[in-house]
């Protein structure tokens, strides 16, 4: 059925509220500001938008009325007769479900062949589009080739498992594509990208938007296979939005086995509303850049990452943006979920598993908030609160079992820990100097790379063999200085090269770029150890925590109510430093200093 024509009736009446019958009205193409563009919009004489009307029409004493598409966006104006004065100007967005589908088939569009007919449905299904807002797809499957949209479209088809597209064979592009198309709708098909037959060079994203595309929609679509090369690098997203736009939705959509599932660019208020991702293996399931105010709800992302150290969902340069629920598991070389350079993002629960580095991450994000989540088992940490992600706020997230440690600090200041369990390291990196040969082991050859065995950190060293004493190792440079909370215990082995046996010992050097200053910990910590490593952690302060094990190296705590097991700072008047209760138990005299005693004993002291 044809689209119905909304009628206009726009009385002419001047800016003084006379009656101004020789003024016109004009109809333009809109920006995706709603301003007018040169191009004038079509107006039409009867409700069926088959006669054309003219454009500017002048209005009468009693006004005039002219029919508009209601599937396409307006932009108009009220001039004088000369049209040289404007008095008013409207905006009028378009209103898609005023608008009845056409079928793909009216056109020649069919289902039910192979590759042969992809010229032959590209054709049809171009020519549907360009002359329909709505095009409806038929049950089954067909081959297209790329289809670039030329006004704005919606797109449905009879279901994510009914209708099912084919991107034909070495088409190495785009299958579909729009350029400054605002409110463009996908809806219920699945767009396979032919991985298997499209191998070369090019362009390889399913749904392409650019160029400050706005407010379009992605309903219940899945896209699989898109993936490719370009240049000698991997590229290949099901969908991908760049170069601005805002107000872009998906809902329950599944994007599969590509380079990456979703790329959004500089794309403004974008929302994400229970999408699933899996098998994506270059940087993961979903990418937002420079993507303000991003969010997601209850989104899958599992099983991502399988041949770069990216997230199942990562957030990079998107200020403000949240997250809510979801579930991150299994992501094989990176992360659950990260925020990187996205200050003020928030995370609202979700579930951080068996990640091949942290459950969730927080990167050079000030004022970040994480309230709640659980992470379990993931291969480096729980979550990080990571380089400069100063004034994080963290409640009740729940860490259990992780590799490295449960809860991790790390060069950031102003952070606080609220009602969280698991176990808690703040810390700076150490790397290695240099290191010597303690055995020079036997088989090696010069250019051999050896990788450090032992200690804790994010980044293991490694030496390089630069001479020999017969086939032992004589000298050895650092190659990799590495990431090190703890320092492996000496003499340490390594791992690599073409011989065995050799040991070492090394000089290590902590890099202290900046500090956990400040960090606050309140309540919860129902675990093994809580660790303050080296001097990374200042005016430390503890409320109510509980663990087994309380470490401060740097002994920095300067706050310590309600916590066991754990050495508290006092300052008194005129008394000198004592290493522990017992040296202090005699008469004590001199210039006001500081001493150290354990809470779990007693101690009176009387001051006279």
């Amino acid at each position: 059925m044809a689209a119905t024509g909304v009628p206009l009736f726009i009385p002419a009446v001047a800016a003084n509220g006379t009656v101004a019958s020789s003024f016109k009205l004009n109809g333009w193409v809109p920006t995706s500001a709603g301003a007018p563009t040169a191009t004038r919009r079509t107006f039409y004489t009867d409700a069926a938008l088959t006669t054309a009307a003219a454009n500017p029409v002048t209005l009468g004493a009693s006004g005039r009325v002219v029919y508009i598409s209601p599937s396409l966006p307006y932009a108009f104006t009220i001039t004088d007769a000369a049209e040289a004065v404007t008095y008013d100007t409207v905006y009028v967005p378009a209103e898609p479900d005023l608008a009845e589908p056409v079928s793909a088939t009216a056109f020649g569009f069919k289902v039910g062949g192979g590759n042969s007919d992809a010229t032959a449905n590209t054709t049809a299904l171009q020519a549907a589009l360009d002359a329909n807002y709505w095009v409806q797809l038929p049950e089954g499957t067909a081959y297209i080739n790329k289809i670039t949209h030329t006004r704005s479209n919606r797109l449905s088809g009879a279901g994510q498992s009914a209708t099912i597209l084919y991107r034909a064979n070495s088409l190495n592009d785009y299958a579909l594509y729009a350029s400054a198309k605002n409110d463009m709708i996908y809806e219920d098909f699945t767009l396979n990208q032919n991985r298997a037959n499209n191998t070369g060079s090019g362009s390889h994203t399913g749904i392409r938007l650019e160029s400050g595309c706005s407010r379009w929609q992605v309903r219940r679509v899945k896209v699989t296979g898109a993936r490719g090369e370009f240049s000698g690098s991997p590229v290949g997203a099901g969908f991908s939005s760049v170069g601005g736009g805002s107000s872009g939705q998906f809902h329950n959509c599944w994007f599969d086995d590509c380079y990456d599932g979703y790329v959004l660019s500089a794309h403004t208020d974008a929302r994400d509303f229970g999408s699933w991702f899996t098998a994506c293996t270059r940087n993961g399931g979903l990418v937002a850049a420079a993507s303000d105010r991003f969010e997601s709800h209850g989104v899958y992302a599992v099983g991502n990452c399988l041949s770069y150290a990216g997230a199942g969902l990562q957030i990079i340069d998107s200020p403000d943006s949240k997250t809510y629920g979801g579930t991150y598991n299994s992501n094989t070389l990176g992360h659950g979920l990260q925020h990187n350079g996205s200050d003020r993002c928030e995370v609202h629960g979700g579930t951080y598993n068996s990640n091949g580095i942290s459950g969730l991450d927080f990167f050079d994000c000030v004022d970040g908030k994480v309230y709640g989540g659980y992470a379990a088992s993931n291969t480096v940490r729980g979550i990080e609160i990571d380089s400069s992600s100063n004034g994080c706020l963290v409640i009740g997230f729940q860490g259990v079992s992780n590799v490295d440690v449960d809860i991790s600090v790390f060069r950031s200041a102003d952070v606080q820990l609220i009602g969280c369990e698991g176990n808690v390291r703040a810390w700076d990196s150490g790397t290695f100097q240099s290191a010597t040969v303690s055995a020079g082991g036997t088989g090696y050859t010069v250019g051999d790379v050896l990788t450090v065995v032992g200690g804790t950190g994010s980044t293991a060293a490694t030496l390089t063999v630069a001479t020999l004493s017969g086939s032992a190792v004589a000298t050895v440079t650092v190659s990799n200085v590495g990431l090190y909370s703890t320092y492996p215990s000496e003499p340490f082995s390594v791992t690599g090269g073409t011989g065995s046996g050799a040991t070492f010992t090394f000089v290590g050097v902590a890099e202290f770029s900046s500090t956990c200053a400040r960090l606050q910990i309140m309540g919860g910590h129902r675990s093994d150890t809580l660790r303050f490593v080296t001097d990374a952690c200042t005016e430390v302060r503890l409320t109510n925590v509980k663990a087994t094990t309380i470490t401060d190296d740097s002994n920095e705590i300067v706050s310590a109510l309600g916590c066991d097991n754990i050495e508290s700072i006092f300052a008194l008047a005129d008394v000198p430093t004592y290493a522990d209760q017992a040296a202090a138990a005699a008469g004590i005299t001199g210039v006001g200093r500081l001493f150290r005693f354990n809470t779990t004993g007693a101690l009176g002291i009387t001051l006279t």
